[in-house]
């Protein structure tokens, strides 16, 4: 559900960046009114959470100290009972991909983020080839560090390679 009185994602995405923690950034998505449907993966050098947010709540998926992965459908209903909007069949996709990403992630041997952006590159995960209607705008690996490291290809991860930004804190 959406509100006309939730704050953006854009502006809960800035509110976010202000928290000292995760623990804090958490505890922010289940205080504030939300517009829209929108998971948050939140991290931390001590671990990493997931939140599921709507104009109806936040709800945990996922809290611990492993590597996390989504792809672009909800993971959990913030709305039980409510009828469930139309997604138009955007899980039809998404799931399955989610599937693939889990079952490699599991394979590797190797979390460094070349690996994982080779993952990344992979079909299904990263849309637009071999007559995929779909299109993958980047990959994103975050590596939680006492100096964290975020990677973001410039385009699809099959055609553009993961770029490291050192990220400054002040």
């Amino acid at each position: 559900p959406t509100s006309r009185t939730g704050l953006p994602v854009a502006f809960v995405i800035r509110a976010l960046l202000g928290q000292p923690d995760r623990t804090h950034a958490r505890a922010l998505l289940t205080q504030i009114p939300h517009a829209s449907g929108q998971n948050y993966v939140l991290g931390d050098p001590t671990g990493v959470c997931d939140v599921e947010c709507s104009a109806a709540g936040a709800i945990e998926v996922f809290s611990g100290s492993r590597w996390f992965a989504h792809t672009n459908h909800p993971l959990a209903d913030t709305h039980p009972g409510d009828v469930t909007p139309t997604d138009n069949g955007s899980q039809d996709r998404s799931a399955p991909r989610l599937a693939h990403l889990t079952q490699r992630l599991e394979e590797l041997d190797d979390v460094a983020p070349a690996a994982l952006g080779a993952v990344l590159a992979e079909h299904p995960l990263c849309r637009g080839a071999d007559g995929d209607p779909g299109f993958t705008l980047y990959s994103a690996i975050m590596e939680l560090r006492d100096t964290p490291v975020l990677h973001l290809s410039a385009g699809p991860p099959s055609r553009y390679p993961l770029v490291a930004y050192p990220v400054v804190q002040s």
